[in-house]
């Protein structure tokens, strides 16, 4: 190979033993990949009936026996592109050297070839799907290294580091992964320009890989990078989403976020709703602020998923202890059913919910609630009480 980023090197083809999956076959690896080979070798080497996965239909769950074995080939691929990044200066090319890298890989025996992925897409672990190595944009100090290896789910499982100049080498700053027995796929990661004092946001979604449905939960992770190096994790919060790789906008600033995809939604003519989630950073912490939703059905349904302490922001000020309560009723939180929108005469809307019995258990009448909301400004909702009688000032339809 002619790139001064990778070495040509002689190897010898030879069979290794690996367990239930002795038909791969792997190459010597050279010295520097010797503990990423070893890695998958363990992993490869654990029989069928003990790695494979199970699903709960949003997440897929790997076997107790690969989750160590599992973290530890993710670490010792780091670590070997890590060793890699010393030869990387700012303007190294690097779609060339991701290239190389994979290469590497590849001609070590740790990749696996085409004509072995299974159809079913549960590919065997111990394997590299890919690694890739991009700059951020307008941001020639920070590089984001994306690692995919193989895993028993309809995708790999990947992870994402953020790295940063410093002193002439590159530093890790932030490993974004998941629960150990829990494959993710990085969804998008942004960072932002960076203010004044050079203070900047990262942020990374990320989703669980599943194979039964377009449904998923997506975790979103924001960070400040501080002007100093530290480096503080503001938020981390998952929530349900419909197809949030084709259906989703991140729009960021040095002390913004602007987060929208879609999410369920309780009302089962629908079952799902835009979601919008905007934050600004107040006294080091990330504050969420309005709007929360454009229409009033959505507003209703977003009050109820949300914590109190979210909620009760948008709440008329007199009535935050009578409604605390409403917020805090079980019965509402696995409950489905119909959404209807009516407009009042003082310029309010009531928002009924007719619940579904048969989604909750022990239903006893009432089931139909009214919301009213207040219009405060546009796409500003304020929650002004909860009943289980129509006001008569608000139409029947």
């Amino acid at each position: 190979m002619c790139s001064r980023f990778s070495v040509a090197i002689a190897l010898t083809l030879v069979s290794i033993p690996m367990g239930t999956h002795a038909r791969y076959e792997t190459l010597t690896p050279p010295q520097d990949l010797r503990q990423v080979s070893v890695a998958a070798s363990a992993l490869r080497a654990i029989p069928d009936r003990e790695a494979g996965t199970r699903t709960n239909m949003v997440r897929t769950f790997t076997g107790p026996a690969v989750v160590q074995p599992q973290n530890d080939f993710k670490h010792a691929l780091r670590d070997w592109i890590e060793g890699k990044l010393s030869a990387v200066s700012p303007t190294t090319p690097l779609p060339r050297f991701t290239r190389a890298l994979n290469d590497e890989l590849k001609i070590a025996g740790l990749t696996l070839n085409e004509d072995d992925r299974p159809i079913d897409f549960e590919e065997p672990y111990g394997f590299v799907d890919s690694v890739s190595v991009k700059a951020l944009p307008n941001s020639p100090d920070f590089l984001a290294v994306k690692l995919e290896v193989s895993a028993r789910a309809c995708g790999g499982d990947q992870t994402l580091y953020l790295y940063r100049r410093q002193g002439g080498a590159w530093i890790r700053k932030i490993e974004v992964d998941n629960q150990p027995n829990t494959p993710v796929y990085i969804a998008d990661f942004q960072l932002s320009r960076p203010d004044a004092e050079g203070n900047r946001l990262f942020v990374v979604t990320r989703l669980s890989v599943t194979c039964t449905t377009s449904w998923n939960q997506a975790v979103y992770s924001v960070y400040r990078l501080n002007s100093n190096g530290n480096i503080e994790l503001l938020k981390e919060r998952s929530q349900s989403t419909h197809n949030f790789g084709d259906v989703h906008e991140i729009k960021l600033t040095s002390d913004s976020l602007s987060l929208r995809f879609v999410t369920s939604f309780r009302d089962i003519a629908a079952l799902d709703r835009p979601v919008m989630l905007n934050f600004k950073v107040e006294d080091g912490h990330l504050i969420r602020t309005e709007p929360v939703a454009t229409r009033a059905s959505h507003f209703v349904d977003e009050w109820w998923s949300s914590s109190w302490a979210e909620a009760e922001k948008w709440v008329l000020s007199s009535m935050i202890g009578d409604l605390r309560s409403w917020h805090e009723q079980k019965l509402f939180k696995n409950a489905l059913g119909t959404y209807r929108e009516h407009q009042c005469s003082d310029g309010d809307l009531d928002v009924s919910f007719d619940i579904d019995k048969f989604s909750v258990e022990g239903v006893n009448a009432p089931t139909t609630f009214h919301f009213r909301v207040r219009l405060k400004a546009p796409r500003q909702f304020r929650m002004i009480g909860v009943s289980t009688v129509r006001p008569s000032n608000c139409s029947a339809e």
